[in-house]
């Protein structure tokens, strides 16, 4: 982070600031919640205690049909953990699908089971990854040391989220990562992580005593009692230009429940947000600001701050841009993780993109970037792209 504009930043809080929040005393941050319109919990579907997974999806995807009634602007996948199953209100996968449907978009589940990662990738326009469990050491090349819990992590559930997250990276698909989804973003992209917080973090360079003390990324009051969780209980600084400053600014306050943080940061991800010890609060991709990912759970910040939506109305609005095309045009030069096999996901995406460029110029006269420069450009835009899925329905 630039540390200039870090210690601006850390001049704007009022005294209820950094040794307050270090201690995890979230009445400290009451000034800073907003009086703007906030979510309220959807209404919790009741499953019976041997009902699978694919039973789960199926009577979910009807709920949230009649919910939307047709009137989805488009598809946004979310990531499952196998054997999930909600058990209360405040269930994060819940919780984000209601953010997603708040916006307009339809959420739909994915699973291992429920087929290969590319098939379920299929017609999707936005994807969104959860929290969960720590991610197997071995995905990032190292082994687990003892700030670990060797019953934690699912390989197999990491291969499979990190195969739909590769895919994402190969087609610029809008994406948004939280706390675990965040960090396997990171690994995904050839990240690494710190495996245990109070054992293993060191404050970065500029930051630490001189603005704030030491940070509990866990507090026992939120760890154990998701409810709790809404509320936030620590600082973080956002760097001008980020996405997330422009919905919050550049000092707020955030909820954190981890025991985990990014360490090396993947070549494809800078880091536009932090904590007041340095730690790593939020991602953007370079060049392409659509994917993002976040440390801390934007889902449940909702429920007391409604800017907090403004993340997944500009997922949705950007998965209504990539199904019109637009995205293809302004992702045509996509960087992915060296040695990520290409899948017929990320040719789909790169023939749709190829044809709308050809399209543009063939019938237009102009270059796809000069047609969305004009909302009579924009309108010949998005038919070609209509004609394209017309003629190619998924």
């Amino acid at each position: 982070m630039n540390i200039p504009a870090f210690r601006a930043a850390m001049m704007r809080p009022t005294p209820a600031s950094a040794s307050h929040v270090a201690a995890g005393e979230s009445g400290a941050l009451d000034e800073y919640r907003p009086t703007g319109p906030v979510a309220t919990p959807a209404e919790l579907p009741r499953f019976a205690p041997q009902e699978a997974i694919e039973a789960i999806a199926a009577r979910l995807e009807k709920t949230w049909q009649a919910r939307l009634s047709g009137q989805e602007r488009c598809t946004v996948g979310i990531i499952v953990e196998r054997g999930w199953k909600p058990e209360g209100q405040h269930d994060e996968v819940l919780n984000i699908a209601d953010a997603v449907m708040d916006a307009g978009g339809m959420p739909r589940l994915l699973y291992i089971g429920a087929g290969e990662p590319n098939a379920q990738m299929r017609g999707l326009h936005a994807l969104a990854v959860p929290g969960g469990r720590d991610i197997d050491p071995s995905s990032y090349g190292a082994t687990m040391g003892p700030g670990m819990d060797p019953n934690e992590p699912d390989k197999a559930f990491d291969n499979f989220e990190m195969a739909c997250i590769g895919q994402a990276y190969q087609a610029g698909l809008p994406l948004i990562g939280h706390c675990r989804g965040f960090q396997i973003m990171n690994v995904t992209g050839g990240g690494t992580m710190t495996q245990d917080i109070p054992t293993e973090f060191k404050t970065r360079e500029g930051f630490g005593s001189s603005y704030g003390t030491r940070v509990d990324h866990r507090p026992e009051e939120t760890r154990h009692d998701y409810e709790k969780r809404v509320d936030p209980v620590q600082l973080v600084v956002v760097e001008e230009g980020a996405r997330l400053a422009g919905l919050v600014g550049l000092l707020e306050s955030v909820n954190s429940i981890h025991h985990q943080c990014l360490a090396a940061i993947s070549p494809l991800l800078v880091p536009v947000a932090f904590a007041l010890d340095g730690l790593v609060e939020g991602v953007e991709r370079k060049g392409m600001p659509w994917q993002s990912g976040y440390q801390f759970h934007p889902e449940a910040l909702r429920y007391t701050d409604g800017r907090y939506q403004g993340l997944y109305q500009n997922l949705v609005e950007d998965g209504v841009r990539f199904k019109n095309g637009e995205l293809f045009v302004l992702a045509s030069q996509v960087q992915v993780p060296e040695g990520t096999p290409e899948t017929s996901f990320a040719r789909d995406a790169a023939a749709q993109r190829d044809w709308l460029v050809r399209q543009s110029e063939q019938r237009f006269g102009a270059t796809a970037d000069q047609l969305m420069q004009t909302r009579v450009g924009q309108a010949h835009f998005e038919s070609l792209a209509e004609e394209w899925r017309l003629a190619h329905p998924r």
